[in-house]
C-alpha cells in the first residue's frame, strides 16, 4: 500500500500537466484493486488526499478482517 502511494507520488511530481484534482484522484485509483476503488469512488472526493486518506483506511480495514 504504501509502496503504491510513494511510487504515483514520486511520479505525479513530473507530470506538472496535470493540474485538476480529479484528474489526479482518476489516475490513483486507476492503480488499485477494483475493490477499493468502487467504495472510493462512492464518495465525492474533493482532492487526492482525501482520496490517499479513505484508500489507507478500506486497506487497513480491510487488513484486519
Amino acid at each position: 500500500m504504501k509502496d503504491y502511494e510513494n511510487k504515483f507520488m514520486e511520479i505525479l511530481r513530473y507530470m506538472g500537466f496535470i493540474k485538476e484534482e480529479k484528474v489526479k484522484i482518476q489516475r490513483f485509483m486507476g492503480g488499485l484493486l477494483s475493490f477499493y476503488s468502487d467504495k472510493i469512488q462512492l464518495d465525492d472526493l474533493k482532492n487526492l488526499e482525501k482520496a490517499i486518506r479513505k484508500y489507507k483506511h478500506l486497506y487497513e480495514y480491510n487488513k484486519r478482517r
